[in-house]
């Protein structure tokens, strides 16, 4: 993808003299404006200068003994993408800590141009939300010397009614649903790799799938051939087509057999044929099990005694494969249709058209976000209370419950749970999303909400996201607070009922 240059800053590039970083330099000037520096007075020098990216290898900052904080006090500051000559992951993990992206060695030209393209989009959009976010204080800023300027009884009016309140004022709203839009553009930037991750799955689950389909389905017209030349009954075929429908019935099933339970059915299977004193029951058994067949297995029996049992197993496993197959294409389609809407959910541009929704689908919404950014160690548990559809601004609450949920991933370092429970009260939903993570010190509590406060590095927290969570649960004129001790922190956010 091609930037346009007259749209981006310059990028500076710190490297040693290598063949890579020669290669390096060909690629990115195909797309940026570069500037180069190999001493520590030349980088302070450019570093001045409007640079929106910088590109540096490890060895030349160790090197040179420069450290990447005292470089970064501007707002919006440059973007570090920090090339290591070590594969020591600990160092690598270290240095994430305070840069954009750390890439350990071997590294390949190609991949760091791409990665340079995607970090300069992304520092484009969080310069248009500092730009939005400016405007937006300067007109409230002005609203507010109107409404100074307003009689008594005016301003009396002002204060009680929501039509001339600052969230809803026509001058101020706009503004904020931009900003609000640009922070879910920033946010979406940094989920995407993980959701990208989240698209190839089930893609790859389903051209797995369409292999396995073309393969089984060659095999079963090999077999039913090989049936036809046994001379096989009409009796018989309609007895074959039977059981086949059982198993295309299956298809509209989305309840699938633990191996457990397919062990205790072939167990049981066995113990019955060898009270037959059948050949091969232990055979029979596990493929009938695994099928699902257990129904069926008289008329199974019948046919294997005329046609033989490993022509006839034969035949129904193909079917039981291609059924298998068609399933698990209908399940990844499911997963990404889930995908597919959560994302067009949350990055749908702001309106200011209230809209009758579910807001436990905007939470689950966010989970399906979320799916990859969630280690194995935490474990989500949620309790819905039976409540009727509310009128709100969907899109914005899903980037409330992002944010939220989000943190408190962060905030579990190793193992932990994250509760998230919601309670019909009088007049009002009360959602509450609790974590057992570090817990939030009781000098940065009265803090989180503030613009501009932060305690992640800049790269991974604006110091906007629960500013403006804030100002989204406002605007649906609720409120939210938290409480936070070691090992347990509980927002509670609380919205009026509409309807």
């Amino acid at each position: 993808m091609m930037l346009n240059e007259s749209h981006s800053s310059p990028i500076l590039v710190l490297h040693e003299h290598t063949k890579e970083s020669g290669e390096l330099l060909q690629l990115l000037r195909q797309h940026f404006s570069v500037s180069q520096a190999h001493t520590k007075d030349a980088i302070e020098r450019l570093l001045r200068k409007d640079v929106s990216l910088v590109i540096a290898q490890q060895g030349l900052m160790t090197r040179l003994g420069i450290s990447i904080p005292e470089y970064r006090t501007t707002t919006p500051c440059p973007l570090w993408i920090l090339l290591m000559t070590s594969t020591d992951s600990e160092h690598c993990e270290q240095w994430k800590e305070v840069v954009y992206h750390c890439v350990e060695a071997p590294w390949a030209p190609e991949n760091i141009c791409r990665l340079a393209v995607r970090t300069a989009e992304h520092y484009q959009l969080v310069l248009k939300h500092h730009r939005l976010q400016e405007e937006y204080h300067r007109l409230r800023a002005g609203n507010k010397t109107q409404v100074n300027g307003h009689s008594a009884h005016a301003e009396k009016d002002a204060h009680s009614s929501p039509l001339f309140s600052e969230e809803t004022c026509p001058r101020s709203h706009q503004p904020l649903g931009e900003i609000v839009q640009s922070e879910k553009m920033v946010v979406l930037g940094r989920m995407v790799s993980g959701i990208a991750h989240e698209i190839n799955t089930p893609s790859g689950a389903i051209n797995a799938a369409s292999v396995n389909l073309n393969h089984h389905l060659k095999l079963l017209v090999e077999s039913l051939h090989d049936l036809e030349l046994q001379q096989i009954t009409k009796e018989h075929s309609r007895e074959i087509l039977t059981i086949v429908g059982t198993m295309l019935q299956s298809l509209e099933d989305k309840h699938r057999r633990s191996p457990s339970e397919v062990r205790l059915e072939q167990k049981r299977l066995a113990n019955s044929l060898q009270q037959q004193e059948l050949a091969d029951c232990r055979k029979i058994s596990k493929d009938i099990a695994r099928m699902n067949l257990s129904a069926h297995i008289d008329m199974i029996l019948r046919l294997a005694k005329v046609y033989g049992t490993d022509r006839i197993l034969l035949f129904f496993t193909h079917c039981h494969r291609i059924v298998n197959s068609a399933k698990d294409i209908n399940l990844s389609i499911d997963i990404l249709t889930r995908i597919i809407l959560a994302l067009k959910s949350y990055s749908y541009p702001w309106q200011e058209q209230l809209e009758l929704a579910d807001v436990h689908e905007t939470i689950e919404t966010a989970l399906i976000l979320l799916k990859n950014k969630l280690k194995h160690q935490i474990h989500i548990d949620y309790h819905f209370a039976d409540v009727p559809k509310m009128l709100c601004y969907p899109g914005e609450l899903i980037h409330v419950w992002v944010n939220i949920i989000y943190n408190a991933i962060q905030a579990i370092k190793e193992t932990g749970d994250i509760l998230i429970e919601t309670h019909a009260l009088e007049g009002y939903l009360e959602v509450e999303i609790t974590d057992t993570g570090v817990g939030i010190s009781p000098d940065v509590q009265p803090k989180i909400f503030d613009l501009n406060f932060t305690t992640k590095s800049r790269e991974e927290g604006s110091g906007q996201g629960l500013y403006i969570v804030r100002q989204i649960i406002e605007k649906h004129e609720g409120c939210i607070e938290v409480s936070s001790r070691p090992g347990q922190t509980t927002f509670k956010v609380q919205l009026p009922f509409k309807h």
